[in-house]
Formats: C-alpha cells, sequence, structure tokens
C-alpha cells in the first residue's frame, strides 16, 4: 500500500507565496517582464498556494457546519449569528456560492478526524463538562486513503478530487454478492491509482469523464439501474404510478 506523504498546508502555502512575492517583485503584479518559463513557473506557484488555501478554506467551512449544526439548536455558530445553516454563514464571510461551499464542506469532511465525546465529565458538580477526545478513526478502504491523501497533500485540486470521488463513487458490493467482498474495493484502487496518474495531464472535466468510464466498466450492474432510474424520471406522474404498482401474478390452478 502507498501513501501521499504530506506537508502541511500552512507550510506549503507559505513557501509558495514567498516565491510568488520573489518572482513578482516588490512593486506588485508585473507578469508582462516575465519570459515564458519565469511566467509558467508563477503560475504553478500559484497553483500550489490555492491549493493548500482551498484545504484550509475546506476545513474551516467544514468545522462552521459543524458548529452551526441543528443539534445546536439556537446557541449554534450560525445560528448566533443570524443565520439559519452553516453554509450561510460560510457563503457571507467567503463570498463563494452554494455550490462552492458544499463541495468544500464536504472535503473538510472527508479529511476532519472523528470527534467522540467520552461519558465521563471533566471537573465536578454544575461545572463538569463531557471530555472531548478524537476517537479512532474508522478503516478507511486504500482507494479512499489514495484520494483523501492526494487531496491532503496537494496533488490534487478541490475539483479534482470531487471529480474522482463523485465520479467513480464506492464500491456497489451490494450489487455483487458473489463476488469475495474485496474484490470491487481492489479494482477501485487500480481505478483510482490510474486517475491519480491521470490528473496531472486531463482537465478536470475529462478526469471526471475518465472517472465515470471506470465506474461503468466495472460496475455493470450500476449502469442498468442507472438507466432506469432516468427513465422512470422522464415518465408523467401517472405512468409512473403505474409503473410502480406490482402486478399480480397469475394464480396456478
Amino acid at each position: 500500500m502507498s501513501f501521499w506523504v504530506s506537508t502541511p498546508p500552512a507550510m506549503r502555502l507559505t513557501d509558495a507565496v514567498a516565491r510568488v512575492a520573489r518572482r513578482l517583485g516588490a512593486d506588485g503584479i508585473g507578469v508582462e517582464r516575465l519570459d515564458d518559463d519565469q511566467l509558467l513557473e508563477l503560475l504553478s506557484d500559484t497553483t500550489e498556494a490555492r491549493k493548500a488555501l482551498e484545504l484550509v478554506v475546506a476545513s474551516a467551512s467544514a468545522e462552521v457546519s459543524r458548529r452551526s449544526g441543528r443539534d445546536r439548536g439556537y446557541g449554534g455558530l450560525a445560528q448566533r449569528r443570524g443565520l439559519r445553516t452553516g453554509t450561510a454563514l460560510v457563503q457571507q464571510i467567503t463570498g463563494l456560492g452554494r455550490g462552492d461551499v458544499a463541495r468544500a464542506v464536504r472535503a473538510g469532511e472527508e479529511l476532519a478526524p472523528t470527534v467522540a465525546v467520552s461519558a465521563e465529565p471533566v471537573g465536578s458538580g454544575a461545572d463538569a463538562a463531557p471530555q472531548t477526545a478524537v476517537a479512532p478513526p474508522p478503516e478507511v478502504p486504500e482507494w479512499l486513503q489514495l484520494v483523501r491523501g492526494a487531496l491532503a497533500a496537494g496533488a490534487l485540486s478541490q475539483a479534482q478530487f470531487h471529480a474522482i470521488r463523485s465520479g467513480l463513487g464506492e464500491p456497489p458490493v451490494e450489487h455483487y454478492p458473489e463476488l469475495d467482498a474485496e474484490f470491487l474495493p481492489q479494482a477501485w484502487t487500480r481505478a483510482v491509482r490510474l486517475l491519480l496518474d491521470e490528473a496531472a495531464t486531463l482537465a478536470v472535466e475529462d478526469l471526471r469523464h475518465q472517472a465515470r468510464i471506470a465506474r461503468d466498466r466495472l460496475d455493470p450492474v450500476g449502469v442498468t439501474l442507472r438507466f432506469e432510474e432516468r427513465f422512470a424520471a422522464l415518465l408523467p406522474p401517472v405512468d409512473r404510478r403505474e409503473r410502480s404498482v406490482p402486478r399480480p401474478h397469475p394464480v396456478r390452478r
């Protein structure tokens, strides 16, 4: 099993921004003075900085969402600031669209540790509070470790991560009960490795397309199910009801 070696995003951000500042000089943006190689190097450095910033924004957005959950009631972070949801609060601060915030939250949740609350209180009397500790993380399959690790290490942008994650989906082991339980997860691992290799040369749209092609090849039953769902969605409501009513089996005499 291979893993990405991840440098903390804050360190990557600091290094990349320092390189950008050196290339631009003290008088601000003057890209027209750069030669071709310097211009591409500048773009590469700014991309690395953006990827690191995306991770920070994703982690912070996921935490804002957690602190604004329905279980917090009116004491939630967003609710105390007059907003209904954490998404609305992140939108207000960042100026991002709802879809962008939702994707950032999902990415942050993918990388966040699992937090558990212990039953044993800390302190005594009325001031006692539940103890919060990071629980042992659940076992994560190799294919998911690879794609999450690539995001955390800056090898994938957030858009590339979602292209692979949503395009490939998860191994539908329930469609193939006759197969060994590890067969599909291992096939997903091979597919993720190939997609990670291609990510550096493919546009995000093409990467998502390749991920969906891989999913369809690995899950032919899912192809049929998804086609039937799309076909049913095109039917008028009356036809949907008629198709949903089970037909009685003929009685054998």
